[in-house]
């Protein structure tokens, strides 16, 4: 429970540096919860991610599925949403940044907490600016 509470102090300092509203910020919040409740991910690797190091592991990729999935930026598929992908960006970065992820990033796994995964990892890479997942 501990490890909790830290890693969502943590994501409160990350999200007040960010233009995320409050209402954003607790959406934020109450996803990476329910991910976090719903796929039992050890939390450490979910850390890990924030500072991107990925660990190949099931429960991750479906935490960023889930979490992913809840934010609307992919699809039940596993598939980028562009234009929700755009919106919620647009605060944080450029249009040039957020088309420079859209074209580089596009996931070709086999399923789609795997194609998630392989988004996550792909916009850690490409974008100068991060959102954390919790």
């Amino acid at each position: 429970m501990q490890e909790v509470i830290v890693v969502l102090v943590q994501l409160c300092l990350i999200l007040s540096a960010q233009a995320l509203t409050e209402e954003q910020k607790d959406k934020v919040t109450k996803h990476g919860l329910k991910c976090l409740a719903e796929t039992n991910v050890d939390i450490s690797l979910v850390e890990k991610g924030q500072h991107g190091e990925f660990i190949d592991d099931p429960l991750l990729e479906e935490f960023v599925y889930c979490f992913l999935k809840a934010s609307e930026i992919i699809d039940k598929d596993g598939h980028p949403r562009a234009n929700k992908i755009k919106e919620k960006l647009s605060h944080d970065a450029t249009a040039s940044e957020i088309n420079k992820f859209l074209t580089k990033c596009v996931p070709t796994a086999s399923t789609p907490q795997k194609r998630a995964a392989e988004l996550w990892k792909c916009y850690w890479e490409t974008s100068s600016v991060h959102i954390i997942l919790q």
